[in-house]
């Protein structure tokens, strides 16, 4: 959207182009041409030296601080951003003036005032700097990410490169390293709530009303910190959108990160759990809540992190849950949909995942051949053979309305695949024509041994004993097990 011309602009131009039709000229044509040259001279009026910014710019992004209008700006074609700087263009700052007070050198502006007062986040080659709208001063980008100094953003912020922190004052934006900086504290106290933008908030050019700001679509990049920890579970949300009256798709209406449950794993390790809330538009109303698994190194001063826990508003199941089986064990229970990539025994059922934290404080998904990967990692309790198991009806009940129908337990059959892969992961014979041909599928299966007690974990003992007690108890009984009954779901779009 082009800028319109100030008002002061627009009355010198009227009072010219009045002058000139005043004026006896014979030749209309040449009339035309002195006012058309007329209405090009406020614009070169505005014309210093290489302040002046390129006519070829375009502005999908503006922002209103203390009276003053800040264009974010790229040079290229007309190209649909879609709100995210992920297009490999390069973005600067222009005024009102208007004037060029940031080059178009940068892959990403973040909304101001967010990690520090006075100023933007700026992003190049992967790197985040900042830049003062105020002193026109810029911190090049050399940071992996910048942090604010507590729960509000003020006028000091910390900035994170090769497990070192420098601290980073608004006026002067020098950055000096803090030696033996320890960033518990800072990680204990840091929140973020895209409400809490304000005014900082972008709008988009396309909703400039004439008279002030259109309230229809509001943009807020999300802070260099949350991005790099990657906090919010969705990468997809890089710029989380905070007011949308037109309801547009693909938008997310409010994302929240906030840090809670500090715990001491070892005497360098530390963990967090970040909870964080998005809900907004897409194809459907959506809303997100998750938890985050943050350990922090404090003698090397790295962070890790891993999703614990995703809930689905609208699902027919909304199970998440973890529990720490050791202090560098955690247990992840949650619910999965069926796709052609990743066919289930259910088409949404629970299932349980394990991350190990190491020595240093790396998180790992722990992995096997396994489709119940609980027998691998721990001994089986009752809990691990309860959740959430739906089917989808091939045809709706009588009147329509029920499509699923909905499991609290394991079946039996369930129950005897779990005990028959741990055999079949360590290669297993088997003697049954079934389980020949059911392994027969899998294509980590080979079969190599008529015996294989003697590979056989504790872990794997105690639990194929477990599975077998089970198997004995619901015997005659599953019904009392699985409470098999019709429900409905159905997702929009």
């Amino acid at each position: 959207m082009k800028r319109s011309i100030p008002v002061r602009k627009k009355l010198i131009i009227a009072g010219l182009v009045n002058i000139v039709r005043s004026i006896d000229v014979k030749d209309e044509s040449l009339k035309k041409y002195i006012i058309l040259l007329i209405c090009l001279i406020p614009l070169t009026l505005s014309v210093t030296n290489n302040q002046q910014p390129k006519h070829n710019l375009l502005q999908p992004f503006y922002c209103v601080l203390e009276g003053k209008t800040y264009y974010i700006v790229y040079d290229g074609e007309n190209v649909n951003t879609s709100g995210h700087f992920k297009n490999g263009l390069k973005y600067g700052i222009d005024t009102d003036e208007p004037r060029r007070i940031l080059p178009v050198e940068y892959e990403k502006i973040y909304n101001p005032n967010l990690t520090l007062l006075n100023c933007f986040e700026i992003k190049r080659d992967g790197k985040v700097g900042l830049f003062n709208y105020k002193t026109g001063k810029v911190l090049e980008p050399k940071f992996d990410y910048i942090m604010p100094s507590g729960k509000e953003p003020g006028f000091e912020a910390y900035g994170y490169l090769d497990g070192q922190y420098y601290r980073i004052e608004a006026k002067t934006l020098e950055s000096v390293l803090i030696k033996g900086f320890n960033s518990l504290d800072l990680m204990s106290s840091v929140s973020f709530n895209i409400h809490q933008s304000g005014r900082n908030a972008f709008y988009y050019t396309y909703d400039e009303a004439e008279n002030g700001i259109s309230p229809l679509r509001q943009a807020v990049v999300i802070p260099s910190w949350i991005e790099y920890l990657e906090l919010l579970p969705n990468p997809y949300y890089w710029d989380v959108f905070a007011k949308d009256d037109s309801k547009e798709f693909s938008n997310s209406q409010q994302a929240t990160v906030t840090t809670r449950v500090k715990k001491t794993l070892s005497e360098k390790l530390w963990s967090f759990i970040v909870d964080v809330y998005e809900s907004g538009v897409d194809v459907r109303d959506y809303t997100l809540e998750a938890e985050r698994l943050v350990v922090l190194n404090t003698s090397l001063n790295t962070m890790q992190t891993s999703t614990l826990v995703t809930n689905h508003r609208y699902a027919p199941c909304k199970e998440g849950e973890y529990r720490a089986i050791s202090n560098f064990l955690i247990e992840l229970k949650d619910t999965r949909l069926e796709t052609y990539s990743n066919p289930q025994l259910y088409d949404f059922e629970s299932r349980f995942q394990y991350l190990q934290i190491s020595d240093n404080g790396e998180i790992n998904r722990l992995t096997s051949n396994r489709y119940f990967d609980a027998t691998k990692f721990v001994k089986l309790e009752e809990r691990h053979f309860r959740g959430c198991f739906v089917n989808r009806m091939k045809k709706s009940d009588e009147d329509g309305y029920y499509n699923l129908w909905k499991f609290d337990h394991l079946a039996i059959d369930d129950l005897d695949i779990m005990r028959n892969e741990i055999f079949a992961d360590y290669g297993y014979r088997f003697k049954s024509e079934k389980w020949q041909k059911y392994f027969a599928k899998k294509s980590w299966y080979k079969p190599r041994f008529d015996d294989v007690n003697d590979q056989l974990s504790e872990i794997d003992k105690a639990n194929i004993q477990f599975i077998l007690n089970m198997k004995k108890k619901m015997t005659g009984r599953e019904k009392e097990f699985t409470k098999p009954r019709k429900d409905r779901y159905v997702a929009a779009g």
